[in-house]
């Protein structure tokens, strides 16, 4: 039930990220190929092969919501261009590239700077091995935000994953940082965020108001 909803909404990045490298600094400039795409779709496939090195999502209210790949060692790789809930706002086309690139031997992975939002990769490497995100800057929600790192996925468990902390939140989740682990980065791992609710009509069920989760039964 929670997936008919997914579609719609988004969330942000708290100054609390967990064990994720912030210490990526913005890139030379766009990479010599760029693709990017309308709310509420997928980016292109990004791969390393030049004409595939990077999406992102092109309208100014979305952000990443999801994500999937497909390929060996998830060599091709996008994300769900998602539109961001209500109270969150871009407030700038100040867009960040993380420079370096990050693969399964930088184990922290990287993260957007606090404020800001995940939307777009890129890579380069056999299979992709190597990976970067873009970043763009968001208000957050004056009642906050849970964040967690979802599980690993690749291409042998389905290939998709929705961006999702809470099940019994309407809201869903953005990504905010990725680390990857095993050959060529084969198993992708997303940090997302999900606005805490602040009354029951933000839950499939009830809100505890002082954790900012939804009450499941």
């Amino acid at each position: 039930m929670k997936q008919t909803a997914l579609i719609a909404l988004g969330a942000l990045f708290v100054a609390a990220c967990g064990a994720a490298d912030e210490s990526g600094s913005e890139g030379s400039g766009e990479p010599i190929a760029s693709d990017t795409q309308a709310l509420d779709n997928w980016t292109p496939w990004v791969s390393e092969e030049p004409s595939l090195q990077f999406g992102t999502c092109g309208d100014e209210a979305a952000g990443a919501t999801r994500a999937g790949c497909s390929g060996r060692y998830c060599d091709s790789m996008r994300l769900w261009c998602g539109a961001l809930p209500a109270g969150f706002t871009r407030t700038s086309t100040n867009i960040w590239w993380s420079y370096p690139y990050v693969s399964e031997e930088q184990p922290a992975g990287v993260s957007c700077p606090v404020g800001y939002v995940m939307d777009g990769l890129r890579a380069t490497g056999s299979y992709s091995d190597n990976v970067s995100i873009r970043c763009s800057p968001t208000t957050f929600p004056p009642q906050g935000v849970n964040c967690k790192w979802m599980p690993p996925f690749s291409e042998e468990n389905g290939g998709t994953q929705w961006f999702d902390y809470d099940p019994a939140n309407y809201a869903v989740g953005v990504a905010v940082a990725v680390k990857c682990a095993g050959s060529f980065c084969d198993n992708m791992s997303y940090y997302i965020c999900e606005p805490r609710c602040t009354s029951d009509a933000d839950c499939f069920s009830s809100c505890n108001v002082t954790t900012g989760r939804c009450v499941i039964g």
